[in-house]
């Protein structure tokens, strides 16, 4: 029954590194996400500008 148990143990141990690994690559995809969506507001903004200068 111990040996049960500490199997129990280093699965849930192993659980939570995964959970952590996910939880920090979900993090660095949102920052990246983040960046990339103010690289397109700036663009959308120059679009905007060049539209009005040419009154399109």
């Amino acid at each position: 029954m111990a040996e049960n148990q500490v199997d129990s143990m280093n699965s849930l141990a192993s659980n939570i590194e995964n959970i952590a690994k996910v939880s920090n690559d979900t993090k660095d995809n949102m920052d990246s996400n983040q960046a990339r969506l103010k690289e397109l507001e700036t663009i959308s903004k120059k679009l905007n500008d060049l539209m009005d200068f040419f009154k399109i």
